[in-house]
């Protein structure tokens, strides 16, 4: 035969496994069983609208070393949900009602074809407020997608123009290719180096932070390469690299380098089309 103690210890079970489905851990940011007091104001608006508002504290109570005092598990449940229902007020609010985001982008990245490009959107991108290029003659509030049939007109001369420009949401691959330095050869021991150890950067436009050990003799020359100190970045295989870093002027190495792929898939907001320039007049959005 069931008691009131088997009882309530078999609802505070349920209620704390029905708890931990539901809560995100968002909004609260205390932990489960706390609700900010600008939360709580919410919750009771809604307890008002369900015909189920109870004066805070007056719910069920209760109170286990194991876990956090639950004043009244239908608080809880509601401020678990709030922060999904306010994303849906934001998607489908009048923008003139919500208060945008400025991230002060200010210009765009072109494609091969200088007259399209995109920026990448903020992670806690929810909706576009207001976009627009400089060279445009008018915004844009709303975007397209690839699956809308305005998206592959883009592609032909029917694709947006200044006076009505066209922008579009979606998924980019920005993956980025680096190149480490893995091995050098000599290609010129060049003069005035300190006689002994240098230590020497390997200058290359695309490269960057790689600093190599080397011996010069006592005529001033480089002679040999002992060791890659760092390997850096960006660098691509080719010969006759310059060097820098102490007073000996000529040496040049041969490098090898490998290189690795790191990929980013990133939201990126297209744009079409501009004449010449890709700065953003302004853009502005509603975050998550």
């Amino acid at each position: 035969m069931s008691t009131l103690t088997t009882e309530r210890a078999a609802f505070e079970a349920a209620l704390r496994t029905l708890l931990a489905g539901v809560d995100t851990g968002a909004g609260s940011g205390t932990g489960l069983g706390t609700i900010s007091p600008t939360r709580q104001t919410v919750v009771d608006y809604v307890k008002a609208k369900l015909d189920e508002l109870v004066p805070t504290g007056e719910g069920v109570s209760i109170s286990l070393s194991s876990a956090p005092n639950v004043t009244d598990p239908l608080d809880l449940l509601i401020d678990a949900h709030l922060d999904e229902c306010t994303k849906d007020v934001c998607l489908t609010a009048p923008l003139s009602v919500l208060v945008p985001t400025d991230p002060g982008i200010t210009t765009g990245t072109p494609y091969t074809d200088p007259t399209i490009g995109y920026i990448s959107l903020p992670s806690n991108f929810l909706r576009l407020s207001s976009f627009r290029m400089a060279d445009w003659l008018r915004e844009v509030d709303k975007v397209i997608t690839p699956k809308d049939p305005e998206y592959k007109k883009q592609s032909t001369q029917l694709r947006g123009g200044i006076a009505k420009p066209v922008a579009v949401m979606r998924w980019k691959n920005t993956a980025t290719i680096t190149g480490a330095l893995v091995s050098l050869t000599m290609a010129n021991g060049g003069t005035g180096y300190p006689p002994g150890t240098n230590i020497l950067f390997v200058n290359d436009s695309h490269g960057s932070a790689g600093l190599i050990s080397v011996t010069a003799n006592s005529s001033g020359v480089v002679q040999t390469i002992d060791s890659i100190v760092n390997s850096g970045s960006g660098y691509v295989t080719r010969t006759g690299c310059t060097t820098y870093g102490t007073a000996g002027t000529g040496c040049t190495v041969n490098i090898t380098v490998v290189s690795s792929t790191t990929a980013s898939i990133t939201r990126i907001l297209e744009y079409y089309s501009v004449l010449t320039s890709q700065v953003v007049d302004h853009f502005l959005y509603i975050p998550e």
